[in-house]
């Protein structure tokens, strides 16, 4: 993906908040208006205004599941001015109103705390990491190629220690995204050095850094196939009951035996779900 375009995600994620204007986003990766536009839909397959309206909504339908903030808050936290404005964009997206959606989700859940028990999640802080990321759009299916073409794409190893964590940060909810629109973000663990090279951008990566905060932690072991259950586990069955809410931040996933290095069919990592 082009670095100036996943910028512009990456601003358009951490400022859902806000009243956005395109052509500032633009104005500010050096576009104009045309030109970012339609960069940014051959790369995503989305208008800017589409994107941004989208994962908003995204943000808030995981928010009605997984937490008790009244349907207005939640609105409100992704730049919806009234309660309105926020009930007419969501039915048009998913067909339901807010309301209507969180009553069925609730109906639809189960929580089972004997499957719990096989499994340890635990709560802890997690620092912040300085990454060289690449931002892929698509099926979480592809997610091994990503990785494939990501790590043809990094910098000579010796110019980042051996040491270093690889990480997968998704964005996006398979049962709330459609596959085709899924985020998904590989990255590397960088020295502080790096928070200024613009070198990265020659080789179509950015620098980023990660939400440091409170995560609950599940490591992951098995084949490709189990890895979705890992997640349902997490976020479905512990999550609800948890006391905590997730944050609109991504899920992490911490693998310090670099994915190319393990058995692709015995997969093993961290998943790090970030919550509050």
């Amino acid at each position: 993906m082009d670095p100036r375009i996943a910028k512009a995600m990456l601003m358009l994620e951490e400022r859902m908040s806000e009243d956005l204007r395109i052509e500032d986003i633009a104005k500010m990766l050096g576009l104009s208006l045309h030109h970012f536009h339609r960069l940014f839909v051959s790369e995503s397959g989305e208008t800017p205004a589409g994107y941004l309206r989208r994962i908003r909504l995204d943000s808030a339908a995981l928010q009605l599941q997984w937490s008790d903030q009244p349907s207005r808050s939640i609105g409100h936290l992704r730049g919806y001015a009234s309660q309105a404005a926020f009930t007419r964009a969501f039915r048009d997206r998913f067909g339901v109103t807010p309301l209507e959606y969180r009553k069925a989700f609730r109906r639809q859940q189960r929580c089972h705390c004997d499957t719990i028990g096989a499994f340890e999640i635990s709560v802890r802080e997690v620092e912040s990491f300085l990454v060289l990321s690449r931002r892929f759009i698509g099926d979480i299916s592809s997610i091994p190629q990503y990785w494939e073409r990501f790590l043809e794409q990094l910098p000579p190893a010796q110019l980042y220690p051996a040491s270093a964590v690889y990480l997968g940060l998704l964005h996006d909810d398979p049962d709330v995204t459609p596959e085709h629109q899924t985020r998904y973000d590989c990255a590397i663990t960088v020295p502080q050095d790096w928070r200024d090279r613009a070198s990265s951008e020659n080789l179509g990566l950015n620098i980023t850094t990660t939400r440091a905060g409170l995560y609950a932690c599940l490591d992951h072991v098995g084949p490709p196939d189990s890895i979705p259950g890992s997640y349902d586990l997490l976020c479905r069955t512990w999550l609800p009951r948890s006391g905590y809410h997730a944050t609109d931040d991504p899920a992490v996933e911490l693998h310090y035996v670099p994915r190319h290095r393990q058995n692709p069919q015995q997969r093993r990592f961290t998943i790090l779900l970030p919550i509050e």
